[in-house]
């Protein structure tokens, strides 16, 4: 049998991290997945983001730099056919953030995300020069 103890655990840990600071339980993401599905939609699901790193940068034992950033977020993604929820989901958008995008019809994603990886790498090229 397998143990559910390290599921549980991460779970626990995702919900102190995402949702308890912000005063969400599972009872809100359901009511936002219940409106999203009120606009009778094909797939819909939210996702949630939450990034810690630090660095350090030493010479001869000595700091010289050192960097610390969080970055978090959630998002909605609703697909109907080729529709999407966007427009319908307004008032939750509004709720989590300004940055929602709409990208186009089904796989669009796809292209926006290549592009913005080429735009990232290009950045980084120039910050290694």
């Amino acid at each position: 049998m397998i143990s559910r103890e390290p599921t549980l655990e991460r779970l626990g840990l995702a919900k102190s991290l995402l949702l308890t600071p912000f005063g969400l339980d599972e009872s809100h993401l359901a009511q936002a997945l219940k409106e999203i599905k009120a606009h009778q939609v094909d797939e819909a699901d939210l996702y949630f983001q939450y990034t810690r790193s630090e660095g350090w940068s030493l010479e001869e034992g000595i700091v010289k730099t050192g960097s610390f950033s969080i970055d978090q977020g959630v998002g909605v993604r609703a697909v109907s056919g080729e529709k999407t929820a966007f427009e319908k989901c307004a008032a939750i958008f509004q709720a989590v953030g300004k940055s929602a995008k709409w990208v186009g019809p089904s796989g669009a994603g796809q292209a926006c995300k290549a592009c913005n990886q080429i735009l990232c790498a290009v950045n980084l090229m120039g910050v290694c020069e």
